[in-house]
């Protein structure tokens, strides 16, 4: 009965850990695009999860217990094990030794048929090379050979050089770091405190903050925004160190455009397209000023 009791409290302990991890995670996912929480979904969540963590203990309480596994069957023994020179064993055919199991289950025979395959790629690596090898040689002593024989081998020279060329590492790229007391963009922040409309001129004004904080980006980076570019110019003259951040640039360009350049009232979704750029713009900014 202790066990049960051990086990029933286990599982508790798993099932609220796992409920208030997810709460956890999405009050994060709210506070990080400055969206408003209400406090009635936390208790929603715990209420919830305590029925579903309830439900989930009765279903397992009242499933039947496993049986015990069955004891192994002795035959026969040949004499008493507690005689003297007593040579007791166990009938059935049964493993009497670890070396015996390892070669029953083939573990061996795979482990060498792996390395004689090993040994059968190097060899033939080995060949390829040594062929290319005599072809180079047979190039650079071209006059003593007939055209076809030339011909043939600086093909076949060719054509091994592009199959044994052993693949290159790639080069590791020095990341770009930029101290956050010099950097222009550490001055900008989401100005979005979670509402849920707004009027245009606010809009507007949230929409020039972002365009500021996205040119100081890009001048961070050295590749600022010329007094003669247009909007569109700009972000085709982006810079490559910024890709994960361009397609929200695109949006944020076209509604930089509306509100500054026209009277055409912004969609009902632009709070959350900000929302949506302030989030990528501080996880790329982090990766670069620090």
């Amino acid at each position: 009965m202790r066990g049960h009791l051990y086990v029933g409290a286990y599982t508790t302990a798993a099932l609220t850990l796992l409920l208030l991890t997810s709460l956890g995670g999405l009050r994060q996912y709210f506070r990080s695009r400055d969206v408003f929480f209400p406090k009635m979904i936390g208790v929603f969540w715990v209420g919830l999860g305590g029925v579903m963590v309830a439900m989930v203990l009765l279903g397992a309480f009242s499933l039947p217990m496993p049986s015990m596994p069955p004891m192994i069957h002795i035959a026969e023994h040949e004499r008493d094990f507690w005689s003297r020179d007593s040579t007791f064993e166990l009938q059935g055919g049964m493993a009497t030794n670890m070396a015996q199991a390892v070669e029953a289950s083939g573990t061996l025979h795979r482990i060498g048929n792996g390395v004689l395959m090993l040994f059968g790629v190097f060899i033939l690596f080995s060949m390829l090379r040594l062929v290319g090898w005599a072809a180079a040689a047979i190039g650079r002593n071209r006059e003593y050979f007939p055209n076809f024989v030339l011909e043939f081998f600086n093909g076949l020279d060719a054509f091994l050089q592009r199959v044994v060329r052993l693949p290159s590492m790639p080069k590791p790229k020095r990341l770009l770091h930029i101290r956050r007391g010099v950097a222009q963009s550490s001055a900008f922040s989401s100005q979005m405190r979670g509402e849920a409309s707004s009027t245009r001129d606010q809009v507007s004004s949230y929409v020039a903050h972002a365009y500021d904080a996205l040119c100081a980006l890009a001048y961070d980076m050295g590749v600022a925004k010329q007094d003669d570019q247009t909007p569109y110019e700009f972000i085709e003259s982006f810079p490559k160190e910024l890709k994960g951040l361009k397609a929200e640039a695109r949006i944020l360009t076209e509604m930089y455009v509306r509100s500054a350049y026209s009277e055409l009232e912004l969609d009902k979704k632009a709070l959350d397209r900000l929302r949506q750029f302030w989030f990528t713009y501080d996880k790329v900014r982090s990766r670069y000023v620090r």
